[in-house]
């Protein structure tokens, strides 16, 4: 029964891809069956067949791999059916997506708001790591980020504040030419591991992701093999060695074999698929969690408060409540552990709660992909960005989506505020 699963969600992602590329020809769409795939087929079949789990793994735990399975096939089913409906539904709009439109603000006003998210950026560093010189030293982001969790997580978003305008200036002239795009690329990497010292690996990969697919979509890439492997082989190492920067360690590639040497990321990579080691065990134990009965989405309106604004607001992150309760205080350094959006779903309310956050999940991603077919390059990048961004959170909840999603609406709401005063100075390049 176990195999029989693994082929139907395989055979299930290739089936709906198929068939959402032939309608909409959308290369970046298609990621979100790719990493259905790994998480509901690959990473279940090397854990079934070949023992691969995490050293914390409670091996009973595998007897609930089939019930994982069957979410995991009935949530691809309703949302790629719920996709293709929100898609050719002429009343799902992306008037959101115009809050990613700059085109009306002025080079000066866009240097303004840098250079103001990068004060802001720096001095909410300051105060997380006490230290003016932060950028100097080595740290543990991954600890330091967590040490925020006890009513100071918002440190953590007005640190990474820095890279959206640049994102903006660099989208302005996209067009130019490639040096220039490299140049900007290599200077937002220099900030994201500066400046902002993220502890998430996800904006390196997402912005190389999002130029990639940009490029494909107007026709100055070619979706070759060649393009695929070379690029696919960046981004892998990019994320190997930004874990190796968020735990403050280093590599010495010299005390490596050579002929394993290439293979390291690609293990790496596939050792951080912890959300079907963890998902499982929670299915395995659901009888120990009461129906969520979706009462944390409905709470998102006040998660994105600061405690420090509203100090009797209740807890909200789901992820680390279950985390606490599954596995116990202080479990791995006092870190947060996930479990995918469709076991989430079947937390929420059984399998009624994963059709519900399937056709939920669904929605947020065809208002993306609607802003992706845009003229408007800035609605296009960020769109691309963005559903990169839902499509890394599918390893979380989709109340951890939402709370993201409301936030990253606020930012822009708060940039274009900020742009609008100096909107008529114009200064040309």
């Amino acid at each position: 029964m176990t195999i029989l699963l693994i082929i139907a969600n395989a055979i299930a992602c290739i089936f709906f891809a198929t068939i959402c590329f032939k309608k909409h020809s959308n290369y970046a769409l298609m990621l979100v069956f790719a990493w259905h795939f790994v998480l509901y087929s690959l990473k279940p079949l090397l854990m079934f067949k070949y023992d691969l789990y995490l050293f914390y793994f409670d091996k009973e735990a595998i007897t609930s791999i089939n019930l994982y399975l069957f979410i995991g096939l009935l949530f691809i089913t309703i949302f790629s059916i719920g996709l293709l409906f929100w898609v050719n539904n002429k009343n799902v709009c992306d008037r959101a997506t115009k809050l990613f439109n700059f085109n009306k603000h002025s080079f000066t006003s866009l240097v303004l708001l840098t250079a103001i998210f990068i004060a802001i950026s720096y001095i909410a560093n300051v105060v997380k790591y006490h230290d003016f010189l932060y950028f100097y030293k080595s740290y543990n982001l991954f600890e330091v980020t967590m040490n925020q969790a006890q009513g100071s997580w918002y440190l953590n978003v007005l640190a990474s504040l820095s890279v959206l305008p640049m994102m903006i200036l660099m989208i302005r002239y996209i067009d130019r030419n490639y040096v220039f795009v490299i140049i900007a690329v290599v200077v937002l990497f220099c900030m994201l591991f500066y400046i902002n010292k993220t502890a998430s690996r996800t904006e390196y990969a997402v912005l190389l992701l999002s130029i990639f697919f940009y490029y494909i979509s107007i026709g100055r890439l070619r979706l070759r093999i060649i393009n695929v492997i070379l690029f696919g082989f960046i981004i892998i190492n990019v994320l190997f060695f930004a874990n190796l920067a968020r735990a403050g360690l280093s590599l010495n590639l010299s005390t490596l074999d050579r002929q394993y040497s290439l293979l390291v990321p690609l293990l790496s990579l596939l050792t951080d698929l912890n959300p079907v080691d963890c998902g499982i065990m929670l299915l395995h134990n659901r009888y120990q969690f009461d129906w969520l009965l979706f009462k944390y989405i409905l709470l998102t309106p006040i998660a994105i408060v600061p405690r420090a604004l509203l100090p009797f607001k209740p807890d909200t992150g789901i992820e680390a409540i279950i985390t606490t309760k599954l596995f116990g205080e202080g479990f791995y350094n006092n870190s947060t552990q996930t479990f995918t959006i469709p076991v989430m779903g079947y937390m929420n309310a059984g399998y009624v709660g994963v059709i519900v956050i399937a056709i939920l999940f669904s929605l947020l991603t065809s208002i993306l992909y609607k802003g992706m077919l845009s003229d408007n390059k800035y609605i296009k990048i960020f769109s691309i960005y963005y559903l990169m961004v839902l499509l890394s959170l599918y390893r979380t909840s989709f109340e951890t989506a939402v709370v993201a999603f409301m936030t990253i609406a606020l930012l822009f709401v708060l940039m274009h505020l900020i742009c609008y005063p100096l909107k008529r100075i114009r200064i040309r390049l």
